[in-house]
């Protein structure tokens, strides 16, 4: 298994509220274990939010006696979300701090997702790039209740309003996904701040460049910061 991981400040943030963590290795009973967390709240809560979500999933992971991976997920996301909530109600500098939660898990040939928020997973291959989690957004929400069209999504003035976070409430509802990979597929996972800076072409084209994994996400880091970097820019990509 190859993987490299990047979060970056981008160009026009003060401080980054995006945390990422990644590794081919084995963690309590995962084989492996793909974050990436998009925080959001007023002076620092935003990249508390990502980053204690992400270090109390972690250690939820290392000591769990759950063995069945879709468990593992959905259960740590919940303990993790009890823990983000109750310190934005028990510190003030906390207050209203969330952060959006992908995590992933590659076992056997099959790729393990679970969301909160719009920070996604793709499966990426010569013949398409297919968006595995759901955005939960009210983009997303007329997009697929079809409102409006894809065109019009990309540009919206609410496309950054998300309906589901890490933190906000006491409790969170979990969407799970599993999809078979082959050979040739790279999964990406990545922040907001990357897919509002490119597009669906532009991402393929530079996972499928003959490059390295790591120069892939370098490269993606850059075009993005180079269309603007509007947000802070965060990607994992993982060739099988």
């Amino acid at each position: 298994m190859e993987v490299y991981g990047i979060t970056d400040i981008g160009q026009k943030r003060t401080n980054n509220q995006d945390y990422i963590f990644y590794s081919g290795e084995k963690i309590g009973n995962l084989p492996n274990l793909f974050i990436v967390a998009d925080g959001m709240g007023g002076h620092n809560a935003g990249d508390q939010a990502s980053s204690i979500a992400v270090k109390n999933f972690i250690e939820f992971v290392d000591n769990t006696d759950l063995y069945s991976i879709t468990d593992i997920l959905k259960i740590g996301i919940k303990e993790m979300n009890s823990i983000v909530y109750k310190l934005s109600m028990e510190n003030e500098e906390f207050t209203g701090m969330g952060t959006t939660f992908v995590v992933a898990v590659i076992d056997y040939g099959t790729l393990y997702v679970a969301n909160i928020g719009d920070s996604r997973a793709y499966i990426v291959n010569e013949e398409n790039i297919n968006k595995v989690t759901i955005d939960h957004s009210f983009v997303e929400e007329m997009l697929i209740s079809g409102q409006i069209t894809e065109e019009e999504a990309i540009n919206h003035p609410k496309k950054n309003r998300i309906t589901r976070a890490i933190g906000v409430s006491d409790t969170v509802m979990v969407d799970l996904f599993e999809q078979k990979l082959n050979s040739n597929d790279y999964v990406l996972m990545c922040s907001d701040g990357l897919t509002n800076m490119l597009s669906n072409n532009e991402i393929k084209e530079i996972l499928l460049s003959n490059t390295d994994v790591e120069e892939k996400v370098k490269n993606l880091i850059s075009a993005s910061n180079c269309n603007g970097g509007d947000d802070n820019i965060s990607a994992i990509v993982i060739k099988n």
